[in-house]
């Protein structure tokens, strides 16, 4: 599959899953330069994967958009339950489930993979943009903040094999 086809994937996975567990609509936008990493504090969720490939897919968004997604996929009031412990889990879980829409749509439903628990960390300004340099990420706005998804395949996988036979 190519580079293409793999963002392509990546935005239809992101979209998908924002608005069937967060209830949030999302538009795709092909340009991050408007996003603002020290306006707000960001944070980045990680899962590694490994089996049929290996790599990491990570999940960027502002705190305070986590913090609205996790509370309506919970059923709670946003302003109401401000626990950092919920709104990281809320978090893990949108992560996780995306990865394993990612990996199903780039190596197919017969791919079999292992995940790590997912990681939640607040990101700097330079953490923001150095993670984005030189990976496939989509950018999709909800509510006029970014959801930033990047796909990290580990160094030596050149081809992905489709399972789709």
């Amino acid at each position: 599959m190519k580079d293409q086809e793999v963002k392509v994937k990546l935005s239809e996975v992101l979209c998908r899953v924002l608005e069937q567990v967060t209830f949030a609509f999302s538009e795709p936008v092909s340009d991050t330069g408007k996003v603002d990493p020290a306006a707000e504090p960001f944070i980045e969720v990680t899962l590694k994967y490994w089996g049929a490939s290996s790599g990491r897919v990570l999940l960027i968004l502002p705190l305070s958009l986590s913090r609205q997604l996790g509370a309506s996929m919970l059923g709670l009031d946003p302003d109401a339950d401000d626990s950092a412990d919920t709104q990281a889990d809320a978090a893990k879980e949108i992560g996780n489930i995306m990865t394993g829409q990612m990996l199903t749509a780039v190596y197919g439903p017969r791919a079999v993979f292992n995940m790590e628990a997912p990681v939640v960390r607040e990101l700097t300004a330079e953490e923001f943009f150095s993670i984005l340099d030189g990976h496939q990420y989509v950018c999709n706005m909800v509510e006029g903040r970014p959801v930033i998804a990047v796909f990290v395949e580990a160094e030596g996988v050149h081809e992905r094999q489709s399972t789709h036979r």
